[in-house]
Parts: structure tokens; C-alpha cells; sequence
């Protein structure tokens, strides 16, 4: 690879300003589908622009636009990969941040920051899902007490798996939001007694960039947000299964589901495909 190194070092270093664009400018998008806004800023080692909470300096959009440009032809997520990996852009958990970076670098595109080569494949609209018997109510009787149930077993749902079918089932029948893909990167758990049966499915991921009741709440500014955000998590769904009629069965479920969390940790989340 060091021929493309030597490549996109010359590419940088002698690109031209977009014809039209002003090199000082920066397009600022702090909301998903938000258009840009342009503000002056200083040429050399300057911010040219801002996606999601994150400043793009004038370098990093000739190293991206250079990427587009060179002669290996790489596709959407290969570019992703490669920017992230050249610019140190990372998640908390050392992993590059290829999904935040594809949908930036579509957001860019879409505003004319740069031109991305078309997508190699289209994505299919999602399957309809189709309720099996495994998720109708148990033919015994439904435990009431907590000792019918403990200890419970925490297993963390991976994708195409039969947990994977029966977390989106039970989810899009019985909980009152539905069914939908969590956003960013996720964890799932489907909780079962100590028979194996299905009692509960939880569902944790990433935190919103921006909610003011939350926000006000902490006391965060935009500064402390951007720094803390990857500490926090969301936990859009929990279900306790209607048959399971047990006091205090959604507490009990809550601090063993918050223990459950480190020992997977970020290392083990499951981001859906971009």
C-alpha cells in the first residue's frame, strides 16, 4: 500500500479547491437530514466542515476526496473503512467508526461536499415478519412467584439466530411500540427462567445525539455532550412477556439487566449493516 500512500500524499498536497467552493468555508450539520450551514474560517489546517457533532478539518476532506478520487475504485464501505482507519477516527471501545462515518460521508454527499461513487447493491426492503408457534403462550401454568423463575438466564440475542427471530417476534406482537431495527449500535437480551423459557426481552442502544429534557436534566452543554454521549445508552424496548404476572418482575429484571451490560461491553455490541 505504499504506492497509495505516496498517491494520495501527492493528490493532497496538489488537489485544487473544488471548482465554485471556496476553500474557506465550513458546512456545519448538527441533525440527521439538516442542511448545511457555511460559516468563514481560516485556509491553512482550517475546519472545513461539521456532521454530527464532529469538525472535519481541510485536510481530512483532501484525504477523503482523494480516497474518492484514486484509482482503486473503493466502494462505499471500503471508503469508510480507510478514512476512519487514516484519520483515527474510533469508538470508545477501539473499533473504527465506519457506520457514523458512512452516514457522514453520505450527508456530505448529498450536500455536494463530495461525490461518492454510486452504491453497489441496494438494500431490499425488510422482510414482513411472520409469527411462528414459539411464541404463543406456554400450554403450563404461567409462574407468579419469583423462586418459579430464578435464576434467570440473560442471553445476548445475535443476528440470524433463532433468539434473533424470536426477540423481533415477541417485540412486534406484544410490546405497544413494535417492532423496529434499533438505531447504532446495539445489544439485545432475551431473558428466560431457570426451565428455559421465554420471560422478558430487552433491548439497549446508542444514546440520541441530542434530547433537551435529557440534557437539561444533567446539566450538559454541547461541549460535555459531545465528551460524555458515548457513556450513555438507551434502552428503548423492555417486555415483560403478558402471561408473566409476577410483583416486582420488571425491578427484578432492571439491576440484573444493568449487570449484564459490562461483561459484554462495547467489544461484543452488534451493529447492524450499513
Amino acid at each position: 500500500m505504499l504506492w497509495l500512500d505516496a498517491w494520495l500524499k501527492e493528490c493532497v498536497e496538489k488537489r485544487p479547491a473544488a471548482a465554485g467552493r471556496p476553500v474557506a468555508l465550513a458546512a456545519v450539520v448538527d441533525e440527521r437530514g439538516a442542511p448545511a450551514r457555511t460559516h468563514g474560517v481560516g485556509m491553512t489546517g482550517a475546519v472545513e466542515c461539521r456532521y454530527y457533532g464532529r469538525d472535519f478539518a481541510a485536510g481530512e476532506m483532501a484525504l477523503l476526496r482523494a480516497l474518492v478520487a484514486g484509482p482503486a475504485q473503493l466502494s462505499r464501505r471500503a471508503l469508510s473503512l480507510e478514512f476512519c482507519w487514516r484519520i483515527g477516527w474510533l469508538k470508545p471501545g477501539g473499533g473504527l467508526k465506519d457506520m457514523m462515518a458512512r452516514v457522514t460521508m453520505l450527508a456530505m454527499h448529498r450536500d455536494g461536499l463530495i461525490e461518492l461513487p454510486p452504491p453497489r447493491w441496494q438494500r431490499g426492503r425488510a422482510k414482513p415478519i411472520v409469527f411462528g408457534p414459539d411464541i404463543e403462550p406456554p400450554l403450563l401454568p404461567a409462574p407468579t412467584t419469583l423462586d418459579e423463575v430464578r435464576p434467570l438466564d440473560f442471553r445476548v440475542v445475535v443476528h440470524s439466530t433463532r433468539e434473533d427471530r424470536l426477540w423481533n417476534e415477541f417485540v412486534a406482537r406484544c410490546h405497544y411500540l413494535g417492532y423496529k431495527p434499533l438505531v447504532g449500535t446495539q445489544m439485545r437480551y432475551a431473558v428466560h427462567d431457570r426451565n428455559g423459557w421465554p420471560v422478558a426481552m430487552l433491548g439497549f442502544s446508542t444514546a440520541a445525539w441530542k434530547l433537551a429534557p435529557r440534557d437539561n436534566f444533567i446539566g450538559w452543554t454541547p461541549e460535555k455532550r459531545e465528551k460524555n454521549l458515548p457513556l450513555v445508552i438507551e434502552n428503548p424496548r423492555v417486555l415483560i412477556l403478558p402471561w408473566i404476572d409476577i410483583p416486582t418482575s420488571a425491578r427484578t429484571s432492571s439491576p440484573s439487566s444493568a449487570d449484564a451490560c459490562p461483561p459484554t461491553g462495547p467489544s461484543a455490541a452488534i451493529s447492524p449493516p450499513c
